[in-house]
């Protein structure tokens, strides 16, 4: 059941698929590794129906931990759930988490908490820019003028030229921002090692008067080029720098050969509360059209065990 190809053999598989999933490429793989999760490349060996899982160890309190696929398994059925179970009880893992591209039937699997968000949007970047353009809502339009006319300079970098200062800087806007919208962020050295050793990244910048107001991590993958995480700073918000940055981003995904430019997560619209209710009229403004996963489920493979863990988390929450 373990991979026994190349990493070039495992990529060119979930790269074919329409929306291709960089959370299932074999560096996504490599960059748990370096933060210190197991990772194990599974596949099924069936040409007919073949696929495949990236399966990552979380850590649970004492010696419990869970396996999750993230995004997959890519190609999955639910034979190929069978087999991801029984494989998952073999190295002791208190549950199975999955977030397949089809509702799993298996009779254990429980619907969730979504870990990566069900509902994102997207832009079709076939389409002229012209045509992107008009689709927009004339407030991102006017916004994107004012970013022009305010002369804010993007710049882009790959991973392999980001420095300590990049680092720093974005550092810096993400705790902003994290403080201004009360979210959680990742530790510093999460982000260092993403956007410094993962090969599919590119560091957005935008400046004005010489000042970074503005960043974001854009991951190119397959036919997709995806708004990973952003941030801005508190200060000249006045210019609209977020707005000039991702149109910059999404003409340059467009020249680069990209099918989709991958907006992220969004809140369903009948979801007034949802805390991506906010960001998600910054990203309506731009366009595009949804696309919307079955969610997050999990399988438990010791119920008692489970039920217990579940009973504690949700009692955490609630505090």
């Amino acid at each position: 059941m373990e991979f026994s190809g190349t990493p070039q053999e495992w990529n060119e598989y979930i790269a074919r698929q329409p929306h291709a999933q960089f959370l299932q490429s074999y560096e996504w793989g490599e960059f748990q590794k370096k933060i210190g999760r197991q990772v194990w490349y599974l596949d099924r060996e069936n040409t007919i129906d073949p696929a495949h899982c990236l399966a990552i160890a979380y850590p649970l309190k004492g010696n419990m931990f869970y396996i999750m696929c993230p995004r997959g398994p890519i190609g999955s059925n639910d034979a190929w759930f069978e087999l991801f179970v029984e494989w998952s009880k073999k190295q002791g893992a208190l549950f199975s988490r999955v977030e397949p591209s089809t509702i799993p039937t298996t009779a254990t699997s429980l619907h969730v908490r979504d870990v990566n968000p069900a509902t994102e949007r997207f832009l079709d970047l076939t389409k002229t820019e012209t045509e992107l353009l008009a689709a927009m809502h004339s407030k991102t339009r006017y916004n994107i003028n004012l970013s022009q006319k305010k002369e804010i300079v993007v710049v882009q970098k790959k991973y392999n030229e980001i420095s300590d200062t990049d680092i720093e800087q974005w550092w810096a806007l993400t705790q902003q921002t994290a403080t201004r919208n009360r979210i959680s962020v990742h530790p510093k050295t999460y982000y260092k090692t993403l956007l410094t050793t993962f090969p599919y990244v590119t560091l957005y910048e935008s400046r004005w008067n010489g000042t970074i107001v503005a960043m974001t991590a854009m991951v190119g993958f397959g036919d997709t080029m995806y708004y990973l995480y952003g941030a801005s700073s508190q200060e000249h918000k006045e210019v609209m720098a977020p707005y000039l940055l991702h149109w910059q981003a999404i003409i340059d995904a467009k020249n680069s050969g990209y099918r989709y430019y991958n907006f992220g997560g969004i809140a369903p619209d009948d979801s007034p509360s949802h805390p991506l209710v906010g960001v998600t009229r910054f990203k309506k403004g731009f366009g595009g059209e949804i696309i919307t996963y079955p969610g997050t489920f999990d399988i438990p493979n010791k119920k008692m065990h489970y039920n217990l863990y579940t009973f504690l988390r949700n009692i955490k929450r609630s505090i």
